[in-house]
């Protein structure tokens, strides 16, 4: 095996506000110097990924998510396909994209999302990446799935929250999978909680019990779920960032999320490493 066959992916998990950790995530592998050369995600985390691959820098993702406030993000939705509307989501995608496609990647990039009407798993390389982004964070019953030729698509998260095996497909020897899902015994209902929920639930057609109850739901769900994907594909390095504080539609508290991804990373700091120097070895000499 020569050294350009050796190849480091980054799969980045779904969780919404919590993906803020995957920004630290990245910040923290770049001190390390740790390289990356294919990039997965569903949901938030394909979002990141695609900011990554095409040229934004930490600290500038970082400033997106900034930007999606309550008052950028919270719009009906008219088709009644969702609880809310994807309008001001895409143009605060499209203020980050413009027009680029996948061909605009750096690396090579996937994105999850999941066939809604045939139960599959799609696998989105090519197109618009507002397209892509918009369609691996249709979380099903909040927002409105997507139409893609002959497809409905929702949330990835569905099927494959943390895509480990997709990095593989690409061509990744070892990968580094971030899991932002629930811990088990993991549920954070105070104060905190409740200030969020008020925060994001400034109407009558927002009711915050409602929502806190289904994204308990979908999170113990998908949870189940990711426990047996990375049981069938386990990555050489699974990061678990403590974002339990974190609410999924509250993208505002990056510092937070971001601190907690790079002590994940820190954390798994000689295991990380080694990965570094396999990946940078000259095996030829």
């Amino acid at each position: 095996m020569s050294e350009e066959s050796r190849k480091i992916g980054l799969a980045l998990g779904g969780g919404g506000g919590k993906g803020s950790a995957h920004i630290g995530v990245i910040t923290a592998l770049e001190a390390l110097h740790v390289p990356i050369d294919v990039l997965t995600g569903t949901s938030i985390g394909g979002l990141v990924a695609a900011l990554y691959a095409v040229g934004y820098q930490p600290y500038q993702i970082e400033q997106w998510f900034q930007r999606a406030t309550m008052r950028r993000i919270l719009d009906r939705d008219p088709t009644n396909g969702g609880f809310i509307g994807t309008r001001k989501i895409e143009q605060l995608l499209r203020e980050a994209f413009g027009t680029r496609t996948f061909a605009d990647a750096t690396l090579p990039l996937a994105l999850i999302a999941v066939d809604i009407v045939r139960g599959t798993e799609v696998i989105i390389r090519d197109g618009l990446l507002v397209d892509a982004v918009l369609a691996s964070t249709a979380i099903p019953g909040l927002f409105p799935p997507v139409m893609r030729g002959e497809q409905l698509l929702v949330d990835g998260g569905v099927l494959n929250n943390v895509p480990v095996d997709v990095a593989q497909m690409l061509g990744a020897d070892r990968v580094i999978g971030v899991d932002l899902g629930l811990v088990p015994g993991e549920f954070e209902y105070g104060p905190a909680l409740e200030a969020t929920l008020a925060m994001w639930s400034p109407r009558r057609w927002m009711p915050r019990g409602q929502l806190a109850l289904a994204e308990r739901a979908l999170a113990l769900m998908m949870a189940q779920i990711t426990e047996h994907r990375l049981a069938e594909t386990p990555p050489a390095v699974l990061l678990r960032p403590v974002v339990s504080r974190l609410f999924p539609l509250d993208f505002t508290r990056t510092v937070e999320g971001r601190m907690s991804g790079e002590r994940a990373v820190f954390e798994q700091r000689a295991t990380l490493e080694q990965i570094r120097e396999w990946r940078l070895a000259d095996v030829e000499s």
